[in-house]
């Protein structure tokens, strides 16, 4: 979670040094009901950046990580 009303949540992967802006996270967990770990399927958008912090993207499936 950022403090960014603009993006208020960014996503690091693992495996790379990317950083992500979910656009439509909210439509998966309520408000502060995000787990710290997750597994994504995602489809780059392509749009102007909302903040600095990272690319946007669209979410297409989620789930909380258990490991």
């Amino acid at each position: 979670m950022t403090r960014l009303r603009s993006c208020p949540y960014t996503m690091t992967v693992d495996s790379y040094s990317d950083s992500l802006d979910p656009v439509n996270i909210e439509d998966f967990f309520k408000e502060g009901n995000v787990p710290e770990k997750v597994w994504v399927k995602f489809t780059s958008l392509r749009r102007q950046n909302r903040c600095g912090k990272g690319r946007p993207i669209h979410i297409t499936a989620i789930e909380e990580r258990l490991d």
